[in-house]
């Protein structure tokens, strides 16, 4: 984020789900962020393409016990469950480094759910959309953006 930019994160449970709500309160980001129009290439969505394969590759993987595990088409290694999420989460912050530096939406080509709830979220950030993300108990997530840029 911008220096200077205020936003708030507002974590509200219910009793079976967790929500998460981005909601923009001034600043830099209003301003910046109303006049940003993402943009479509081939380019970005063949990156984004790769990273997705990456991610699902790396969480596909069964690891229920530490032990070595080694992914043969990326030459990625870990030995943890913890390490097997922490290079995943890396894969996605990746795609929104990607995206938010670009200035490009590539949601409209990533099938994989989880992943795509990443682009999903920073092309609305970057729109200066709020959204908010829930999650069950079962840990499927739902983003809600919505259509209006928040007021400062």
């Amino acid at each position: 984020m911008e220096r200077g930019s205020k936003t708030t994160l507002e974590k509200m449970e219910t009793g079976w789900r967790y929500c998460l709500k981005f909601v923009s309160t001034g600043g830099n980001f209003d301003e910046q962020s109303s006049e940003v129009i993402l943009s479509i290439s081939k380019e970005s969505e063949e990156y984004a393409k790769r990273l997705e394969a990456l991610y699902e590759e790396i969480t596909s993987i069964p690891h229920f016990n530490d032990s070595e595990v080694i992914l043969k088409d990326s030459g990625i290694s870990f030995f943890h469950k913890e390490t097997q999420k922490e290079i995943a989460w890396t894969v996605s912050v990746c795609l929104q480094a990607y995206l938010e530096t670009n200035k490009v939406k590539v949601s409209h080509v990533l099938t994989n759910k989880d992943f795509k709830i990443f682009a999903e979220s920073t092309e609305a950030y970057l729109e200066g959309k709020s959204f908010t993300i829930t999650k069950d108990h079962f840990g499927l997530g739902k983003l809600v953006v919505s259509d209006k840029q928040e007021d400062s």
